[in-house]
This record gives structure tokens, C-alpha cells and sequence, in this order.
């Protein structure tokens, strides 16, 4: 029997990054990237949505948020997701 995907949200504010990273997360055959924000703003609202069980998350976002500022929201929104920043 198969097991599940992990479902991945990427958060990154470039791009060519987020591409880089789903295609290889893809390749490997365990992933799903479930969704990518390219904000805080935007990935508060997609971790609300899509519940991943990870979240790849980016240090520092072009809209000069430090993005672990917001960890405690993100898993408040979602308690079970794991953060890899």
C-alpha cells in the first residue's frame, strides 16, 4: 500500500526559487505542494486552507517581514504542520 504524500506549502518571495524547490519536492515522489505564498500575509491565509503537514518557509520575504515572527500564528492556524524555515 502506498503511502500518503506529505503536503508541502512553499513560501517564498522569488519565484524561480519557489519553482526550483516544487519541481524537486515533485520529482521525489513523497511531496505535494499543496500551495505557495509569496508574503506572511499570504502564506497566514493559505496555511488556513490548506492545512499542510509542512511549511517550507523563506527567512526573510520581500516585504520585509522576518517570517519567524509569525510562527506561532502559522501553527495556530494549523497546529499539526511542522515549520522548516
Amino acid at each position: 500500500m502506498d503511502e500518503p504524500l506529505i503536503g508541502v506549502l512553499l513560501v517564498d518571495d522569488h519565484d524561480m526559487v519557489a519553482h526550483a524547490l516544487a519541481s524537486a519536492l515533485i520529482a521525489e515522489g513523497d511531496f505535494l505542494v499543496v500551495g505557495t505564498a509569496r508574503s506572511t500575509t499570504e502564506a497566514l491565509v493559505a496555511v488556513s486552507e490548506h492545512r499542510p503537514q509542512v511549511v517550507l518557509l523563506d527567512l526573510r520575504l520581500g516585504d520585509g517581514d522576518d517570517s519567524t515572527a509569525a510562527i506561532p500564528e502559522f501553527l495556530q492556524r494549523s497546529p499539526d504542520s511542522k515549520i522548516l524555515v
